[in-house]
């Protein structure tokens, strides 16, 4: 039952992490070309990073702790966007609650993931 409700608030923190990083690059003071690449960029990227080499149906999933590393980056890129669009407490709650749950991840197997 927790390691649900933990894979649920994960998946919602993966969404958030997405539209967070889109959300920075579209709302950038820039020419309106340059924010909507930089949103689908930045989302995009970021998407594909955790696509190829974290989730856990991944061909190339890393291990860990590299999985963990890179893993990290991403919340702390998708913290400083929750930052510079909602403000600093929602990104710091956005990076607690995001290192709390892939911690937990390794503690709790995830659906789906090859044994660790």
């Amino acid at each position: 039952m927790i390691g649900l409700a933990n894979l649920t608030v994960r998946f919602l923190l993966e969404l958030l992490l997405l539209a967070a990083l889109a959300w920075w690059g579209f709302t950038l003071d820039a020419p309106i070309l340059v924010r909507i690449l930089a949103g689908l960029a930045a989302a995009g990227g970021a998407a594909v990073v955790w696509g190829r080499w974290i989730a856990p149906r991944a061909r190339g999933r890393l291990r860990d702790p590299l999985r963990f590393g890179v893993e990290t980056v991403l919340w702390i890129a998708g913290a400083g966007a929750v930052t510079a669009v909602a403000g600093a407490a929602w990104g710091i709650g956005f990076l607690v609650l995001a290192l709390a749950t892939a911690a937990l991840a390794r503690v709790w197997p995830e659906p789906g993931a090859p044994p660790s």
